[in-house]
């Protein structure tokens, strides 16, 4: 096919880049499919019709969050591969999502290689930590990663595009009709799998209400997702307002005792080192990130230029650089109160104060961990799953929208981080605390929640499609089994796939391939005994 050389060189490019993680959130848009399928549109003119598809299938990984480092799935190999095959073979956006799926397992093991491999990379940088080689441990936090990765991922990537349209047509043109329909069924009840699991993260039963009330007012009273959200966001805040306990008022005057927290900052560090080492942090956050150390290197690489700024012996440097590449694991945003505080506290002992390193170490795996967990409930829980369906329906009938939509995602959680690390070094050692006791953290968290809840009630009621058309006869009128269950509860099949499938993540665990593949089993069997 004209052009597929082109395609098979971007796609394996693009998916070598952006998997490799450069920008915490911002590379975290750019895998999403959504995104994907606006370039691949253009280079296959038709920009509508893979928008459509590349929405089908962000519904499936909306929910997917890797907690704790542990990919679960990987929509971006998903719809680099799938979203070009559906285009050149003329296939409906729910085959498209079927023919994702298993792209999307297969880049959980090319991740996990990219892992352990950069394990070796940690191992290197001790050394050169040692010899104060702060251009050497740039190469292993960001270079040798890369490097890697470039032979790890581009050639599946660019064999798949080349030879994969004409495979999978010669396949599906000897299918049976049963397999194809049950395939097309299969497309429309993935999505419940990916509203589940967002359900499944917030985990806060008493909030569930406002899921069925998403749900309902979609089909009772036909509201359109901008209307959803609309009422969502007043529901939010009204019922955090509501709830809102009285702050306690947080004194701005420093008291004798808390001096030592508050770093003087006059002479040795400045403002822009400061965001500059955020930035740093931000972009390399995940690329040498490896299962033996996690994201250490990252933490090292953030703050060196800061660290040979306060050492300028090199026994004082090398002894920085060997303490920050210990263990370190943390959600990227929430989590850099850690880091500025660290730097405060990295000036201070630069200063001459009395500040020991097992202090300097304790704080980091002591807050690394409480962080994380409001991030990934905040950021990913949250944010993430409401943005990216959002920009799913926008999309889903061939806008370019959605495209957009999804960068909000990379904004939002940047500049969160932004003041986060500049809390942290302002108030120093007091900074978690702080944040903590003010209670806008669970106020934030429990807004979201419900917002979360309302809005994958509504987008499981506009996208997810499982219906039965057995016709019979009835009082002398052809009817169907659905027009039945229709006027006992609109929406009821949709419903329980999406609580079925919660119901199974709460009690049985969070198997990813197995529950894609009851979904799959089950539907084939439908189609082919005409349930379905």
């Amino acid at each position: 096919m004209k052009g597929s050389l082109f395609l098979a060189i971007f796609t394996g490019l693009y998916f070598w880049f952006f998997a490799g993680a450069p920008g915490y959130t911002l590379h975290y848009v750019f895998k999403q499919p959504i995104v994907v399928a606006l370039p691949i549109g253009l280079i296959l003119g038709d920009v509508k019709t893979a928008m459509m598809v590349g929405a089908a299938i962000e519904m499936v990984y909306v929910g997917i969050v890797a907690a704790g480092a542990n990919l679960p799935a990987d929509e971006c190999l998903a719809g680099v591969i799938a979203i070009p095959i559906a285009l050149q073979i003329g296939v409906d956006p729910s085959t498209a999502v079927v023919l994702a799926v298993p792209f999307g397992v297969l880049g959980v093991f090319l991740d996990q290689l990219r892992r352990t491999i950069n394990a070796s990379f940690i191992h290197k940088a001790d050394k050169l930590a040692l010899e104060g080689d702060i251009k050497g441990i740039t190469k292993c936090a960001l270079i040798y990663p890369m490097a890697i990765g470039f032979i790890m991922r581009f050639p599946p990537v660019f064999v798949a595009n080349l030879f994969g349209a004409k495979v999978v047509e010669n396949f599906l043109n000897v299918m049976p009709e049963w397999i194809i329909h049950g395939l097309n069924v299969t497309g429309g009840v993935l999505p419940a799998l990916g509203f589940a699991i967002t359900v499944f993260v917030i985990g806060e039963k008493t909030l569930m209400p406002f899921f069925f009330l998403g749900f309902f007012a979609v089909k009772y009273l036909e509201i359109n997702t901008m209307a959803s959200a609309i009422f969502g966001i007043c529901i939010a805040l009204l019922i955090t307002l509501m709830r809102r306990e009285e702050r306690q008022e947080i004194s701005t005057d420093i008291k004798p005792d808390e001096k030592n927290n508050m770093i003087d900052k006059e002479n040795l560090l400045t403002k822009k080192d400061v965001v500059r080492s955020y930035n740093r942090w931000y972009l390399s956050c995940e690329i040498s990130n490896s299962y033996e150390r996690m994201q250490a290197l990252a933490f090292c690489y953030s703050i060196l230029p800061i660290l040979k700024k306060l050492y300028k012996k090199k026994e004082d440097l090398s002894a920085a650089l060997v303490r920050h590449l210990n263990f370190f694991n943390t959600q990227g945003i929430w989590g850099t109160p850690v880091h500025g505080v660290t730097i405060a506290m990295e000036e201070a002992k630069a200063k001459g104060e009395d500040i020991p390193e097992s202090a300097i170490t304790g704080i980091k795996t002591g807050l690394m961990g409480p962080l994380a967990g409001i991030g990934d409930t905040v950021d990913w829980g949250t944010w993430k799953p409401l943005i990216f369906s959002l920009a799913a329906s926008f999309s889903a009938g061939g806008s370019i929208a959605g495209f957009f939509i999804c960068f909000l995602f990379a904004i939002i959680t940047y500049f969160e981080g932004y003041y986060l690390w500049n809390k942290g070094y302002s108030l120093g050692t007091n900074a978690v605390t702080t944040l903590l006791q003010s209670g806008f953290v669970k106020e934030l968290i429990t807004g979201s929640s419900i917002l979360g809840l309302f809005m994958m009630g509504s987008l499981s009621a506009n996208i997810v499609k499982l219906d039965i058309p057995i016709e019979f006869m009835m009082a002398g009128k052809m009817t169907t089994i659905q027009s039945i269950l229709d006027s006992i509860l609109p929406g009821m099949l949709p419903l329980l796939a999406v609580l079925s499938i919660y119901w199974y993540l709460k009690n049985k665990g969070q198997n990813f391939g197995k529950i894609v593949f009851i979904i799959l089993a089950a539907c084939m069997l439908g189609s082919l005994v005409g349930i379905f």
